[in-house]
């Protein structure tokens, strides 16, 4: 019984008391950084957020027989916040028919059940930057060739994998018929939510715009109205219409990496900067506090000889005696002014006031969790 008395009295110690305040405060305070500065990557295309499951289309039509450089066509991810995003994972499953494609370094690749998986090296996407695309360049073997990519998007925080289809159609002309046949196939062959481009080595991509061009035969069965190009979830319209992608397209293969993705510059020194300056703020917070508790830790052995030794004979002037007594013994000898003495007496009493409620609420968590653990096994 005394051997628990002892251990029950070193528990009321001051050093004990702002120990467990510093340290509790600290975990919190990393918590509640780490929890609010994490980033949302954003997967977006043409200019609008896409939502789960979307598909998108895209056609190229084309004369050239070198590279394609398609990666301002792919959808982009984004950190449209100002935190680092933390534990994202980007998965790429990647089928071709009549195309030969050129994969980012940025992203490890291995031959799959369903074509080739790519995923991302880096986890990390530093707040207000753009994630690689997965794929460079494509190549026409024939006349036509088709792509298709999906994507499975994860980062920390995410309760539900973002899930996201692309298809690309590319199909290539001779030049002087260019315009004309591509007009004629996107009529025919894409649908109205497709993006059209007609690609050019020297000028990059220009968007189609069939509203624009008169449709030579009016009775064409399959002849549609051109519509803006569109994510395929009717639930969402792009607020702006497509840009022209700014492309540097190189004259042979050789030249392929004046344009390769490069990783992305890392910002979250400011991120970890708030972290070191929170946990300093936290410490010097505790260290005060531990301070100003000193007098009411008196308070506190008197109570505990009290409860332990004289059952429970609760005596709150003697309590007082000693909260007064413990504080003239810390701050007499400093000689303070009568106000500074009256700011740091109530100062002393309200830290003993919070530490009080933290003491029960502690012994109420233990013991509903008591209740509970009791409830549980029987």
């Amino acid at each position: 019984m005394n051997t628990i008395v002892v251990w029950l009295k070193r528990i009321f110690t001051i050093q004990t008391i702002g120990l467990m305040v510093a340290i509790g405060s600290l975990l919190v305070a990393i918590h509640q950084v780490w929890v609010d500065s994490d980033g949302e990557p954003v997967v977006s295309w043409n200019g609008a957020e896409l939502p789960q499951n979307a598909t998108t289309r895209t056609y190229v039509y084309t004369a050239t027989t070198e590279q394609i450089p398609i990666a301002p066509l792919l959808v982009t991810i984004d950190n449209t916040t100002q935190f680092t995003a933390h534990d994202v994972s980007t998965k790429y499953q990647a089928t071709t028919q009549g195309v030969n494609l050129t994969y980012s370094f940025d992203y490890k690749t291995q031959a799959g059940l369903q074509g080739i998986e790519l995923r991302n090296a880096d986890t990390t996407l530093p707040a207000f930057e753009q994630m690689s695309a997965p794929i460079n360049y494509a190549e026409l073997m024939g006349a036509s060739g088709q792509i298709n990519l999906s994507l499975r998007l994860t980062y920390n925080g995410i309760e539900t994998p973002m899930l996201v289809n692309q298809q690309i159609f590319l199909k290539r002309f001779p030049a002087y018929l260019l315009q004309a046949n591509a007009v004629t196939d996107a009529r025919i062959s894409a649908t109205s939510d497709a993006a059209l481009y007609i690609y050019d080595p020297l000028t990059g991509f220009r968007p189609l715009d069939l509203s624009v061009i008169p449709s030579e035969n009016t009775t064409t069965p399959n002849a549609r109205p051109a519509q803006p190009a569109k994510p395929t979830q009717p639930a969402v319209t792009p607020q702006k219409q497509q840009e022209q992608p700014q492309v540097v397209t190189p004259t042979s293969p050789k030249q392929e990496t004046a344009v390769q993705s490069k990783p992305a510059k890392k910002k979250g020194g400011t991120h970890w900067t708030l972290i070191v300056g929170e946990i300093l703020l936290v410490i010097a917070g505790g260290g005060m506090i531990a301070f100003l508790y000193m007098p009411i830790g008196a308070a506190y052995s008197k109570l505990g000889d009290q409860i332990f030794d004289g059952g429970f004979r609760i005596d709150f002037d003697a309590l007082k005696w000693a909260f007064n007594n413990e504080f003239d013994d810390i701050f007499g000898d400093m000689h303070l002014p009568n106000w500074l003495s009256s700011i740091l007496y109530a100062l002393c009493v309200l830290a003993g006031a919070i530490a009080t409620l933290l003491w029960i609420s502690l012994f109420i968590l233990i013991l509903l969790g008591i209740i509970a653990l009791i409830i549980k096994l029987f």
